[in-house]
């Protein structure tokens, strides 16, 4: 039988993770241009030559580079964070069988290369200072190997753009308890090791409050849970303990 603690748990951290991104804003048009594999920093101008790239459009083929660019003006309602929040360049692809060849991306902001992008890292955290930028990006497609049949496939993914508010505490507290959890759903439940994790996570979860209506209750409850588990983690996660890496 599921341990009551491992399903509210879950719940917790299914709950939390409605609650991390506060606001989003698809980017409006691209210009694209098919590439030869990208030598030295030079992000080549937009000319003639570039086509109009819509938000979910298709992108693939095997073995293809392409270049994307946009000038992003940020909402006014995103251009004031809080202290727990930040603004986010997301990309999102389906979850398909094609996404399993996992596409790669190159950021640049302002002619700045900032960061990759592929499967596991969808998200670039900006600077909360940007009113507007010029954003470049460089995808290549991925060569996937030939089928059993000996046919090549040629992946194509609909990739969407967007800015994101994302609530940093929120997510803090979201990982805590995945963390954890994901550990303990891995131990048999009569060791100590299981007791101890889900003896955490009811001490966590038990602090957070799901009252939305009820001004900064929320809010409130995120700092103390946050709290709680820097707690356990500096009790528990020190030099003497085996790591996880």
């Amino acid at each position: 039988m599921q341990n009551l603690m491992i399903e509210s748990a879950v719940m917790a951290t299914w709950r939390l993770q409605q609650k991390m991104i506060e606001k989003t804003v698809p980017l409006g048009d691209m210009k694209r241009k098919e590439s030869e594999y990208k030598k030295g920093s030079q992000i080549p101008v937009v000319d003639d030559t570039w086509t109009d790239f819509h938000q979910g459009d298709i992108f693939g083929g095997r073995d293809k580079h392409f270049w994307l660019r946009t000038r992003v003006d940020v909402p006014e309602d995103m251009r004031t964070l809080t202290e727990n929040e930040e603004l986010v360049l997301s990309y999102s692809i389906p979850s398909n069988g094609d996404s399993m060849l996992n596409p790669q991306m190159m950021f640049y902001i302002n002619g700045k290369l900032c960061q990759g992008g592929d499967n596991n890292h969808r998200a670039l955290v900006l600077d909360s200072s940007l009113i507007s930028f010029e954003l470049a990006v460089y995808a290549y497609s991925g060569m996937p190997a030939p089928q059993r049949e000996g046919e090549i496939c040629a992946p194509n993914f609909s990739l969407c753009f967007s800015l994101q508010k994302r609530n940093k505490l929120v997510e803090k507290v979201y990982y805590d308890i995945k963390v954890l959890l994901e550990s303990a759903q891995i131990l048999d439940e009569n060791t100590l090791e299981f007791h101890a994790l889900t003896n955490a996570l009811k001490n966590i979860c038990s602090l957070l409050n799901f009252c939305f209506e009820t001004k900064d209750a929320f809010k409130e409850s995120l700092l103390l849970a946050s709290a709680e588990a820097d707690k356990f983690f500096a009790e528990n996660c020190k030099e003497d303990k085996p790591q996880v890496t």
